[in-house]
């Protein structure tokens, strides 16, 4: 079998106003809880390193930007 280029789509939809919409992280009940802004930020940088580290790498970016906190 040969092999063949596969594209794959990455995207997240990060929607600061329903989901996470707090500033600060902090722990309920043992569980540590994170800021989506916290998590967005990770997201893009992850997608950036693997950017550089492949030339035809490409990512998405959505997001609400109602109320954000950025």
């Amino acid at each position: 079998m040969s092999k063949r280029d596969l594209p794959v789509f990455v995207t997240n939809h990060h929607d600061l106003t329903w989901r996470r919409c707090f500033k600060r992280s902090f722990e309920y009940k043992g569980e540590q809880f994170v800021s989506y802004a916290h998590l967005q930020a990770l997201y893009i940088l992850e997608n950036l390193k693997l950017c550089k580290a492949h030339a035809d790498y490409r990512f998405t970016i959505f997001l609400s930007l109602q109320n954000t906190l950025i």
